[in-house]
């Protein structure tokens, strides 16, 4: 794997990162401190409504009577580079106090836009009384904390000032879809509560990618029951207490790099369960330990380096307390080991090669807006003529002003075009129609920021990767892959039913499927599938793996809400194929599955199945493999 040094300037705040080497995506060049984003995209310039990001003006009123304003309707608002100075918590709540989603915040670059608090604000001084710099939301306030849809961050600082002992940067809620792409949140003199708490009711899932924390006493508080959150290329630096603390939800983290004296992970709880892989934790005091584990049911390492610590991990529960030594992990699991066929006691991840999706921004020359090219985009006319003129114009990013689009024939991804951006845009008349078809073959094609609300399908037919991105709901079979050799990439997707055929890759992180019966969410046919985070909802199967394909999930949470039509059904099938996965289930009065694995080797068929019934059931490792 490719490192790069990176050094990180913060101008606009007069910190500075120390110089450190993170892990680092096969193109990292392409996340640039400084993103381009075009003014005619439909996004709302926060500078247009009053608000001024200067650094020297209060900008609270203006800014909380903006986001009061565009809740709950697909918006985004623009902060272009500056430091925008705040007195007081920035609410997603309507000037009576209800919380509403459907939100993103778009900056251009960490190093450019900074929301900071003032120094020694009013209401942020008691850490014993938190309060949150900004505070996302969620459908009617506290009484549905599960419908927090679409809450986004790309590509900006929450910076807590200084003399803010009881300040939370972010508190964070998302459901579904979501994420914190591309973020720093800072404390300037390492005071403060939380860096980013996600500790209400059911947050996830939702994706936390290229984030770096430092200050605070805790770096990120991930709690509750539901719904589980994906965690990739996090850096946690100076925390006080704990790097990460995970108390009852279900965390999926890779490429977590923690710099601290102090534990870098701390779970605790009945129902916590962590996956954590390729991962550095440095820097510890010798009286800690890096991970502590209290009565939790799962903990999954593998390849995690720690230094300085004298213990890897302190484990304790009613049984006893168990220390792994500093160093090297190559694989461990705390909690049961499962198998049908292969040897349980000695069973491992899969650890199937792990691939980071590609990435390209593209600076001002490189961008073209649909409509530049006669599209309408007033959700009747049909723009897929319009649109290939723009795909086809040489330019390789086309965007679609956020707005709604109608697609009566399909457009084809093709030439010199790398990213398709639809900034929360959604289509209307899509419902068993092919809306896109990808048939690049110049180089990786993504398709960005989309909302398949009224159905639509997403065909892949091309040489090259083909990369989904913050893209919620493509219709029931939606996802289409035609012929071997494909390349897939999910990154914070929600969609179920599809078929990998024989010879396909499938990287995904933060996969949310929800396949309503009949079929199963997915099906290997013989490719490679690999999930980091997966939450699915429904009584019925989540994926079948045969005709030798090979599965890894690493963490994730399913819950079958909606019931079942059959309790036997099995949550997983695996025929002849190679299959390892680590998960929750949690159930609340819709019942768990009886059958979780059926699996057939040779013609012989075995089914694990769990004795009597429970709000949470940990499943730490379930694999076909032996070491």
């Amino acid at each position: 794997m490719k490192t790069r040094l990176l050094l990180l300037t913060w101008a606009a705040c007069g910190l500075l990162f120390a110089s450190f080497t993170p892990f680092a995506a096969a193109d990292d060049g392409a996340n640039p401190d400084r993103v381009f984003v075009p003014s005619d995209a439909g996004l709302i310039n926060v500078r247009d409504h009053g608000v001024k990001g200067d650094g020297a003006t209060d900008d609270t009123a203006a800014l909380t009577k903006l986001v009061q304003a565009n809740l709950n309707q697909h918006k985004t608002l623009f902060f272009p580079a500056g430091t925008y100075l705040l007195t007081d918590a920035i609410p997603w709540a309507t000037d009576k106090g209800v919380f509403w989603p459907w939100l993103t915040w778009q900056g251009e670059g960490r190093a450019q836009t900074v929301i900071r608090l003032a120094d020694k604000a009013n209401g942020f001084s008691d850490p014993a009384k938190p309060k949150a710099l900004i505070k996302t939301g969620c459908y009617d306030g506290e009484k549905r904390q599960n419908a927090a849809f679409n809450c986004y961050f790309f590509d900006l600082t929450i910076n807590t000032g200084r003399g803010n002992a009881g300040a939370i940067g972010l508190d964070y809620c998302s459901n579904n879809n979501g994420g914190v792409v591309r973020v720093d949140i800072v404390s300037e003199d390492g005071a403060g509560v939380i860096g980013l708490s996600m500790k209400r009711d059911s947050p996830g899932p939702a994706l936390i990618q290229h984030v770096r924390i430092r200050g605070f006493d805790t770096g990120i508080a991930l709690g509750s029951l539901l719904f589980g959150m994906t965690f990739e290329a996090i850096r946690l630096e100076g925390q006080r207490r704990v790097g990460m603390v995970v108390e009852g939800n279900t965390a999926s983290i890779r490429q977590l790099q923690s710099v601290n004296s102090v534990p870098a992970l701390r779970l605790e709880g009945w129902a916590s369960a962590v996956v954590l892989i390729d991962s550095e934790l440095l820097g510890g005091d010798p009286r800690a330990s890096a991970i502590v584990k209290k009565d939790a049911p799962t903990l999954v390492l593998r390849n995690v380096r720690t230094s300085g610590y004298t213990h890897a991990a302190r484990i304790s529960s009613d049984k006893g307390e168990t220390t792994l030594p500093g160093g090297q992990i190559d694989e461990f699991v705390a909690g049961d080991h499962l198998a049908l066929f292969a040897d349980a006691a000695k069973g491992r991840t899969l650890n199937l090669p792990i691939v980071d999706a590609p990435s390209f921004f593209g600076g001002a020359d490189d961008w073209v807006n649909v409509k530049a090219h006669g599209v309408i985009g007033d959700g009747d006319t049909d723009d897929a003529p319009a649109v290939q003129k723009a795909i086809d114009s040489g330019k390789s990013v086309v965007y679609f002003p956020a707005g709604k689009y109608r697609l009566a024939s399909p457009v084809i991804v093709r030439a010199n075009v790398r990213r398709v951006v639809g900034f929360s845009s959604s289509f209307t008349h899509a419902r068993g129609r092919t809306l896109f078809r990808f048939e690049n073959a110049t180089g990786p094609a993504s398709l960005e920021r989309f909302c398949f609300f009224d159905g639509g399908k997403i065909e892949h037919a091309a040489t090259k990767p083909v990369i989904l991105r913050h893209v919620t709901g493509p219709e029931k079979h939606g996802i289409v892959t035609n012929g071997a050799g494909r390349q897939w990439f999910f990154e914070d997707v929600c969609t179920s039913h599809f078929t990998l055929p024989r010879g396909t890759t499938f990287h995904a992180r933060q996969f949310n499927c929800e396949p309503e019966p009949p079929g199963a969410g997915f099906t290997n046919e013989g490719g490679t599938m690999w999930i980091l985070g997966l939450k699915t909802e429904w009584g019925n199967t989540i994926g079948v793996t045969r005709n030798q394909g090979r599965t890894e999930i690493l963490g994730g949470l399913m819950l079958p809400a909606q019931g079942f039509k059959d309790q036997a059904t099995p949550a997983f099938i695996v025929e002849d194929g190679k299959f390892s996965a680590t998960w929750n289930e949690v159930s609340f009065g819709s019942g768990n599955y009886r059958t979780v694995v059926q699996e057939m080797r040779a013609g012989k068929t075995r089914t694990l199945t769990p004795k009597g019934e429970g709000t949470q059931r940990a499943w730490s490792l379930y694999t076909t493999e032996e070491k």
